[in-house]
């Protein structure tokens, strides 16, 4: 009967613990399997019932080592563990993804969590270790987890390693296949999407899915998704930490790139901005030889990058009026609420271009993917023509109306620049206009004077909620002396049933960044 009862108590201990513990396993996840940036992200207040129960009931057992009573407790805490994590229950924006990569984390975790239990159960004859070392699993199963996941770091690393060079050979072999790279702090992925509708009219082409941007994303995309009839792969290259582009250039080189602009984002990972540029201009430095590369004229950095540049075939593109050096420039550009229209110009024609794509930073995204077009033999005409039919990337600008009522997701927007292009087309709306936003992050010390920025920005807006506290003092110093009617929230879920109280017909929400449950 003993032996049975113990068990049911390890199968039951560890089935709760892993359901109590699916927002650590979660965070890590989100947080790149990183441990300091995990234990960060928890809300440990959460856990502060369980604990000072536990903590009673271990003084609770100090005069018993009956079994069925340590039992009957361990149960009974397990039940509330159980009831309370069903309580605290939230809606979630990002779940739990079983990776090869967890599921590796997951059955070693569980693997030592048995053996474990296994060892205090049947092994240990002393009944005092029995008793407070099964009843404190729940706080052993940390120590489990941070162990198993320490044991896997070099055995993650060799897996890593094997597949890039997989990856690396693999291009080498497709000697007719061009690589053209992206980076940059902002509008990787809209950039590479225009790009992909371009070169698709004349070639076979091939880019990276989603925002999958970091070695082993494009380690993926290369292995799994480029065939030896391919002509053009584009890759997108992301970085947050130091000489990122570098390692990426490794793996797969450049014959092409694009560096759409640099500013203060993932200064928090960077440390300095000088590093940001730094690693940024990897992409200039591991270019091929005769490899060509697009600037724009409209971010400093980027500017500053072409003069520093010692590449012949080196290009600009801008959207103002001066545009001495630039080969393709964008004039005439009107921003209305539903659609841009310009003129694409080069130094011998101009033709008109009219997309769906909102704000003059969409018109900067075209001109680099239509520079890069333009460079690789595509014909202004069909690039016009392409233009014309693009379509919005998901959660970057995207309008989408309903019954009368528009809404701007602009969810994936998360640097400086681009929240200014965001809420100067929510501007263009002729009703009442709404921002639902965070904030911004991953700024280091420049966060609290960026979202000081924000606030001041939105100081034209009818309503602003705000639905993180981690940016909440910032924004609303910003917005002192404003009309707005301001609302402040715990989580976006919050503030959407706000939103259906003060959204209507002819109105536009603009929904600007949206962070993930880690945050």
């Amino acid at each position: 009967m003993i032996i049975f009862l113990k068990i049911l108590l390890i199968l039951i201990s560890i089935f709760i613990i892993n359901f109590d513990y699916y927002y650590l396993f979660k965070f890590h996840q989100l947080s790149g399997y990183n441990l300091i940036k995990t234990f960060k992200s928890i809300n440990l207040k959460q856990y502060y019932p369980k604990l000072i129960l536990l903590i009673f009931i271990n003084i609770s057992l100090i005069f018993t080592n009956n079994f069925f009573i340590i039992f009957a407790v361990i149960i009974f805490f397990l039940v509330i563990v159980l009831i309370l994590n069903l309580l605290q229950k939230t809606k979630q924006k990002n779940k739990l993804v079983f990776t090869k990569r967890f599921t590796r984390l997951f059955i070693l975790t569980n693997l030592f969590s048995i053996f474990y239990l296994v060892f205090i159960s049947f092994i240990v004859k002393n009944p005092y270790i029995f008793k407070y070392f099964l009843l404190n699993f729940y706080l052993i199963f940390l120590f489990i987890f941070v162990f198993s996941q320490t044991i896997l770091y070099p055995i993650e690393f060799l897996i890593k390693q094997f597949y890039k060079d997989k990856a690396k050979n693999k291009l080498k072999k497709l000697k007719n296949l061009k690589v053209v790279a992206i980076t940059g702090s902002f509008a990787k992925t809209s950039v590479k999407n225009i790009l992909y509708e371009m070169l698709k009219t004349k070639y076979k082409v091939k880019k990276t899915e989603k925002s999958f941007n970091t070695e082993m994303g494009i380690t993926k995309v290369i292995l799994n998704n480029v065939e030896k009839s391919d002509q053009i792969l584009i890759l997108e290259f992301g970085a947050d930490h130091n000489h990122d582009i570098k390692k990426l250039c490794k793996i797969a080189s450049p014959d092409y790139a694009i560096i759409t602009g640099v500013n203060d984002q993932h200064l928090k990972t960077f440390k300095t901005f000088e590093n940001i540029k730094n690693t940024k201009y990897e992409l200039v430095e591991n270019l091929k030889p005769q490899g060509k590369i697009v600037f724009n004229k409209d971010n400093i950095v980027s500017y500053e990058f072409y003069n520093k540049c010692s590449n012949k075939h080196k290009y600009l593109v801008t959207t103002s009026e001066n545009n001495q050096k630039t080969s393709l420039w964008a004039e005439k550009i009107k921003c209305k609420f539903n659609e841009t229209t310009f003129y694409l110009c080069t130094k011998k024609e101009k033709c008109f271009c009219k997309t769906i794509l909102l704000g003059k930073n969409n018109v900067q995204n075209i001109l680099l993917a239509a520079k890069m077009a333009l460079i690789l033999g595509v014909k202004l005409k069909d690039i016009q023509k392409v233009i014309e039919k693009l379509s919005p990337t998901p959660h970057r600008l995207n309008l989408i109306e309903n019954n009368g009522k528009f809404i701007l997701d602009d969810s994936f927007n998360a640097n400086p620049d681009g929240v200014k292009g965001a809420i100067d087309v929510l501007k263009t709306f002729k009703g009442k206009k709404i921002v639902i936003t965070p904030g911004l992050v991953e700024l280091g010390e420049k966060q609290y004077t960026e979202n000081i920025k924000l606030g001041k920005y939105l100081k034209k807006i009818d309503y602003v909620l705000i639905t993180n506290d981690i940016n909440r003092k910032a924004i609303l110093e910003g917005l002192k002396g404003s009309k707005n009617d301001i609302f402040c929230f715990d989580n976006l879920f919050k503030a959407t049933k706000k939103l259906s109280e003060i959204f209507n017909i002819g109105d536009c929400v603009l929904f600007l960044n949206d962070l993930p449950d880690n945050y």
